[in-house]
């Protein structure tokens, strides 16, 4: 079939990208609706992803996100979610991003037509010049030519994948002052390795001689940047944490919780508990809360709506998901990477970086083997997390189905099969609940390359890089950098 004619726009109005077309001779076999979302675009030829650099789209092996837009029918807006750039050409047709808002002279430059040739796979053609985005024989992108188009023969070059990974959540005014007025709590996993009490329970805990006062800081982020959480639990193996006021004195805003209170017995196994929090339930937890480690803090003012949002559906307040990096989970390619690290088992500590990615794999293969429609992984982020007590309740049953339940949930100490609360807890978000997403910006912090001017995210955690041990000196420079970047000493500190 012709595919090149101009189709006659009858009245176009053009406004920040807010405008009414009408077209004729539209053909309404050719047409197709995506539903708007965020997506991911790669090539058939290559199997590359679709980049954005300098200004330009390129091929690359890492892919950025793409809010699709429906206009009318099958046109539509190709936008670069979170930097606001539209897709479009230039006259002598080079592929360029256009800032959203900006005035162009000619609006169809930013229009595409997306042909559907089947599951996932389209043809790519600018209203412009109607020319196709393809491949040419140097992996560049550009614009040419298709006279005639037989949908089941065409060149692979021309052929591109849309994969829709998740939709992007508006939330209307009245929405977001229902999700403002909801109470929030935080809970802090915690564990002072320099109480010399904790030697009496029986648990092999790593002694510090010193501590870097984490938590210290991680509190004073929270009280200036989030002030609106209603209380700060505290969950630890301690009878107190030494830096804070007896517990009496503070009690109006930071309560403490003791492991074996919550899971009958005491632990230093982080995983455990927190397939456990929905247990907190009974000390006074909101519904929705944040759930963080010490060592996470907040870098700017956030609000509720940052974190959780209202489901018009189930008339209720549910958490986001913060996440920013998304991908199709590959069955083969799990399976495959978690038989290698699993060989390797009994020789790998389980705070290692391949104990941490055996229980990434672990979680995958879980779903993998219990769900069969196609499977999104949302990139773990050690960073606070919103979260839900019904949802971990959900997920404590469903954990019940892992191979290596007691490892996971009633081991004292880490195990190496333990599987990953964070990336289970994302993973069952977005695939079993359909959560929305709104991603917060997030930077995992390494303490031997630590400087104050890297401690300007949202959210940010301090940890150590890959299997690297800091040193004594290295913790004391954190330390230094944690009380340059949160000055501000609170009312429940014990002022030395």
């Amino acid at each position: 079939m012709k595919y090149g004619s101009k189709y006659l726009i009858k009245k176009l109005y053009f406004l920040f990208f807010e405008f009414i077309i009408i077209f004729g001779n539209n053909n309404e076999k050719e047409s197709i609706i995506i539903s708007k979302g965020i997506y991911k675009i790669s090539s058939s030829l290559e199997n590359y992803h679709f980049n954005y650099k300098n200004n330009k789209l390129i091929l690359s092996e890492f892919h950025q996100y793409f809010k699709i837009i429906n206009i009318k029918l099958n046109y539509y807006f190709i936008e670069l979610w979170k930097i606001n750039k539209i897709l479009g050409v230039k006259d002598n047709y080079e592929i360029i991003f256009y800032n959203k808002g900006q005035n162009i002279i000619n609006p169809n430059k930013i229009i595409w037509k997306l042909v559907k040739l089947n599951k996932n796979q389209y043809l790519i053609q600018n209203k412009y010049n109607n020319k196709f985005l393809m491949i040419d024989n140097r992996n560049h992108l550009c614009l040419s030519n298709i006279q005639e188009i037989n949908l089941n023969v065409i060149e692979s070059n021309f052929k591109f994948h849309l994969i829709k990974l998740f939709e992007e959540n508006e939330m209307e005014n009245k929405n977001i002052k229902l999700v403002e007025e909801e109470p929030i709590d935080i809970v802090i996993k915690y564990i002072d390795l320099t109480d010399k009490e904790l030697k009496n329970n029986g648990i092999k805990y790593i002694y510090k001689d010193f501590d870097n006062e984490e938590l210290r800081y991680s509190v004073r982020s929270i009280l200036k940047y989030i002030p609106w959480v209603r209380k700060i639990y505290i969950i630890m193996p301690n009878n107190k944490v030494k830096y804070f006021k007896k517990q009496k004195e503070i009690k109006e805003k930071i309560l403490y919780v003791k492991d074996k209170d919550l899971l009958g017995f005491d632990t230093e196994n982080s995983i455990a508990f927190s397939f456990n929090l929905f247990k907190m339930e009974k000390f006074g937890l909101s519904k929705n809360f944040i759930y963080m480690d010490d060592d996470c803090f907040i870098g700017k003012p956030l609000k509720k709506s940052d974190f959780f949002y209202y489901d018009n559906k189930y008339k209720k307040v549910f958490p986001y998901l913060l996440n920013m990096i998304f991908d199709k989970i590959n069955k083969n390619d799990v399976i495959s990477k978690y038989n290698h690290l699993f060989k390797q088992k009994e020789i790998m500590n389980p705070h290692s970086y391949k104990g941490w990615l055996l229980s990434i794999f672990a979680v995958e293969k879980f779903f993998i083997e219990n769900y069969n429609f196609p499977l999104i992984k949302a990139r773990y982020t050690h960073n606070a997390i919103s979260a839900n007590i019904d949802d971990i309740k959900e997920i404590y049953k469903l954990v019940q189905k892992y191979k290596y339940i007691n490892e996971t949930l009633f081991s004292k100490e880490r195990h190496i099969l333990a599987i990953s609360f964070q990336h289970f807890y994302n993973l069952f978000q977005l695939n079993i609940k359909n959560r929305k997403v709104h991603p917060i910006p997030y930077k995992y912090l390494a303490v031997e390359s630590l400087t104050i001017s890297k401690m300007n995210y949202e959210l940010m955690c301090i940890n150590t890089g890959g299997n690297h041990i800091p040193s004594k000196r290295q913790y004391q420079i954190e330390t230094e950098i944690m009380k340059k970047r949160f000055p501000f000493i609170t009312k429940y500190e014990i002022n030395n």
